[in-house]
């Protein structure tokens, strides 16, 4: 099974947030984040 990955700013634009708000979140969930270029696994989200 593959693994889907987002960009930041890609879920961020879906969610309607702004990408220091997204990248807070997610740092504070334990996901490590650097910009709004990283990528998130769509399971760890």
């Amino acid at each position: 099974m593959r693994m889907v990955k987002k960009r930041v700013y890609e879920l961020a634009k879906e969610l309607k947030i702004e990408n220091k708000e997204l990248m807070h979140k997610l740092t504070s969930m334990g996901i490590a984040v650097k910009s709004h270029m990283s990528t998130v696994d769509e399971e760890d989200i």
